[in-house]
């Protein structure tokens, strides 16, 4: 049935959360608190999978111009590249040794080849080698077996299951009934369902394994669609949102305060909206800046506003800077809640006695509803620009330059994975057409790397897919592609096409989409912009982008996966390059020792970090992970006074 156009603003409205970026006064209670030193602490793990995998005879009949069994063993192979370093990884294998269903052991034919643990690639690769069809398809005997392999439940470590079948299953129990049964005492336990060429009832059976496990569903009619559709529900959904950071407590009155340098911190925010507090050092006529990041769980029932603030103030009680965000989150979809700020002398005031600018300490303020909860805290600072007079003026528009990047229709493409972070995002280079794929209640983060004077355009074309354009209802999917600068912040998108760029659009499935997202020339002087996003684009390094897809009402409405194409384009050379007090730099420099966030320095590729030898931003702060802001989201900042 086809959904009525009154649905496009529910639709909408849960895209990724509405984000509004503003100026907000901060309120400052009080009650003291202490540092609490600690190595690294994660929010959440990766955890735990079992692929379960279709060894029954049909497993052998062609699939377009290969077997069944080799499309699905070459996709295997791409899994086992790109599975995450810390997963904990099982496989498990059905019909593979018995081969009537008249003879004993038929439907108990399950196998566990690789018991669940650390990757290891090895015994992986040799377990999808030795894959061989052969017997009968007991699904429901060796789901149940899979739900053992997985171990225990603990809360807050996800369970997935991740089935690829080609066939009806010919043995009882019946796998739906098992799904619905493991789902109901599982915690956080998934069963991902994919179909290899598959129609009829043997497709209905799938979908309804999926359905009743809280997984999702995917179809698959060659090789190449099979690798996409496995990479989807196993290695990045075992990529899980994590925070990276030393655990600290920041005091809870601005005279608690606690002292922090340049880097990446945790803290848990405080109920009632209750605030924290950090005291910063301030190079004498340079600037310090934060961001903040915080991520409620994953709650399918509830529909809830969080709004997270930070500023920056004068310990005697001066606002120097300060901002917020707003998400929201709806239709099970878990917003990432970030913002940041940065105070700089570059915009430092003509008033005789300017008291930020005269400051040698800032105090950084963080107020959160997310009571409870941890949340991401990076800290940066950067001495006097010696040059700014030489330097450029600050961007006048968002928008600027935004036009679309080709995007080759064929032609040769580099597989990529999209982030589910700006901690994980992988980087694109110029010149390269990368292909991903997205699903709905999805967000993928990519970098691309833009030094002083430079802009970056990326384009993403979804490509038409049939399994899309059968179940979409008559709205479509909304999707967006989302900016952000090197300091985590998002940049203004369009309302509206400017010169054949859209940054936001439905997807229909029958019809590609193309999306244009830009980063404006990065400027020192953009500091003195007006514009909440302009104002934090004055870093060279990682620029980022973020592009995501609503979920539409209804089960099998969502039951598809999107085919993209991605291209980048950085726009002009390098100049306006800042000139730092008691600093020898060339036109990049070198990642000074300390700084990025561990796990989420030079090998997570978070802001402020970089490869072996590469450039990276002056601050020493890394940026945060930022959710997508609504298709009407809008920016709105200032400097202001107490």
């Amino acid at each position: 049935m086809r959904t009525p156009f009154p649905r496009l603003l529910v639709l909408l409205a849960p895209l990724f959360g509405l984000a509004l970026l503003g100026t907000a006064l901060l309120t400052l209670p009080g009650a003291a608190a202490t540092a609490r030193p600690s190595p690294e602490a994660v929010a959440e793990g990766t955890g735990r999978m079992v692929l379960v995998l279709d060894s029954s005879g049909s497993m052998q009949e062609r699939s377009g111009s290969t077997t069944k069994i080799e499309a699905a063993k070459a996709a295997l192979r791409q899994v086992v590249e790109q599975l995450p370093d810390d997963a904990q990884v099982g496989v498990r294998v059905f019909g593979a040794k018995v081969f009537d269903r008249s003879e004993p052991g038929a439907c108990t034919d399950s196998q566990n080849v690789v018991p669940v643990g650390p990757v290891d690639r090895s015994a992986l690769t040799s377990a999808v080698a030795d894959y061989q069809p052969y017997g009968e398809t007991p699904i429901g005997h060796a789901l149940r077996q899979a739900a053992e392999d997985l171990g225990p439940a603990v809360e807050g470590e996800p369970r997935t299951i991740v089935l690829l079948s080609d066939g009806e299953p010919t043995c009882q129990p019946d796998p739906c009934r098992v799904a619905a049964e493991l789902a109901e005492q599982g915690i956080d336990l998934s069963i991902n369902v994919v179909g290899l060429d598959v129609s009829g009832k043997a497709r209905s059976a799938l979908q309804c394994i999926a359905r009743s496990g809280n997984g999702d569903y995917y179809d698959a009619g060659s090789a190449e669609e099979l690798a996409q559709r496995l990479l989807k529900v196993s290695v990045r959904d075992l990529r899980g949102f994590r925070l990276v950071g030393e655990q600290v407590e920041g005091g809870t009155t601005v005279g608690t305060a606690l002292p922090l340098e340049p880097g990446t911190y945790l803290d848990t925010t405080l109920p009632d909206q209750g605030a924290r507090h950090y005291l910063l050092d301030k190079p004498a006529g340079g600037g310090v800046s934060v961001s903040a990041l915080v991520r409620r769980p994953r709650d399918l029932t509830t529909s809830w506003n969080t709004v997270l603030r930070v500023a920056l103030s004068t310990p005697e009680g001066t606002t120097c800077a300060q901002n917020y965000a707003v998400t929201n989150q709806l239709l099970g979809m878990t917003p990432i809640t970030s913002t940041g700020i940065a105070y700089d002398q570059v915009v430092s005031s003509d008033e005789p006695a300017d008291p930020c600018a005269a400051a040698d300490q800032l105090v950084a303020t963080v107020v959160s509803g997310a009571g409870g909860e941890d949340f991401r805290l990076q800290v940066g600072s950067r001495p006097a620009v010696e040059n700014l007079d030489a330097l450029p003026a600050a961007v006048e528009r968002t928008d600027e330059g935004l036009q679309p990047v080709p995007v080759p229709a064929s032609g040769p493409r580099e597989p990529v994975i999209g982030g589910v972070s700006f901690d994980d995002a992988p980087e694109l280079v110029p010149g390269t057409t990368y292909a991903d794929t997205l699903r709905p209640s999805e967000v993928l983060v990519y970098k691309v790397r833009a030094g002083y004077g430079q802009a970056v355009r990326m384009s993403a074309r979804l490509d038409p897919d049939p399994q899309a354009a059968q179940v979409i209802t008559f709205t479509g999917a909304a999707v967006a592609l989302r900016s952000y600068s090197a300091l985590g912040q998002q940049l203004a998108m369009t309302a509206a096409e400017q010169d054949g760029a859209r940054s936001h659009d439905f997807y229909h499935g029958d019809r590609a989409s193309l999306l244009t997202g830009v980063v404006p020339p990065v400027r020192v002087r953009n500091a003195e912009s007006s514009d909440a996003g302009l104002k934090t684009l004055v870093a060279d390094g990682y620029q980022y982008f973020a592009l995501g897809m609503g979920r539409l009402p209804g089960e099998e409405a969502n039951e598809f996966v999107a085919p993209v194409a991605l291209r980048v384009e950085v726009v002009g050379t390098e100049e306006g390059v800042p000139e730092l007090a008691g600093q020898e730099r060339g036109p990049l420099a070198e990642e000074p020792d300390g700084a990025g966030d561990g796990t989420g320095g030079d090998e997570a590729g978070g802001p402020g970090s970089s490869d072996a030898g590469g450039p990276v931003l002056w601050w020493a702060l890394g940026g945060a992970a930022v959710l997508v802001a609504a298709a009407a989201a809008f920016a709105l900042g200032r400097r202001s006074r107490a």
